[in-house]
């Protein structure tokens, strides 16, 4: 394996190296964190869409949570894209949104087309009222920006978002990955864990 990985890396063009840990199953997740806090982006497969994937979604959370970088969650069986054309940003004023739009730059500044998405819930903007601020800001890193701003209820986000990426042809969903206190506290039932389950392109998120 670790022999292929090389390959891969050669074959790509770019510099890095292959680590193989070697640890009991529980010391894994701590020890993946302090590796990734090295690396510009952790790249893992999507989370809770299998019931015996317990120590992966484990894994994935501790990288979420403690590494400080993003994560670039890639559903089973998608197809390898060269190159990003269209990348859709699941919009709210949030710390952890704007985490994630800066983790994403390098790929926002090199897509296509940028689309930023709003969803207004209950009378609240969520983020609507500075979708120009914001759109403002990727442009001047280069991203060609437009904005969609939708509105909905509460349980329809996760499903809204997903609906937008496919009806765009997002290549790429960046969007915040959290809200109270641990990740999988946050996630059941909630927008997050809808996008990660239903969605079949990438998305990074970023805590």
């Amino acid at each position: 394996m670790a022999e292929r990985l090389d390959s891969r890396l050669a074959r790509s063009g770019g510099t890095g190296e292959v680590r193989r840990i070697d640890a009991w199953p529980s010391a894994i997740p701590d020890l993946a964190v302090s590796q990734a806090r090295f690396a510009d982006l952790f790249v893992a497969t999507t989370p809770y869409r299998d019931v015996e994937s317990v120590f992966a979604n484990r894994l994935t959370e501790a990288v979420l949570f403690e590494a400080g970088h993003g994560l670039l969650l890639v559903p089973p069986l998608c197809p390898v894209r060269p190159h990003l054309v269209n990348v859709l940003v699941a919009w709210t004023d949030t710390t952890l949104a704007i985490r994630a739009v800066t983790e994403a730059m390098p790929f926002l500044s090199r897509a296509t087309q940028v689309r930023l998405l709003t969803i207004s819930t209950g009378g609240r903007e969520a983020g609507a009222e500075t979708s120009a601020d914001i759109a403002a800001h990727l442009c001047r890193h280069g991203a060609n920006v437009e904005i969609e701003a939708l509105k909905g209820e509460d349980h329809q986000i996760g499903y809204m978002i997903c609906e937008a990426a496919a009806k765009f042809s997002a290549d790429l969903i960046v969007m915040g990955g959290y809200g109270h206190s641990r990740f999988r506290e946050w996630v059941l039932g909630g927008a997050t864990r809808d996008v990660i389950q239903r969605s079949t392109v990438p998305l990074l998120v970023a805590h």
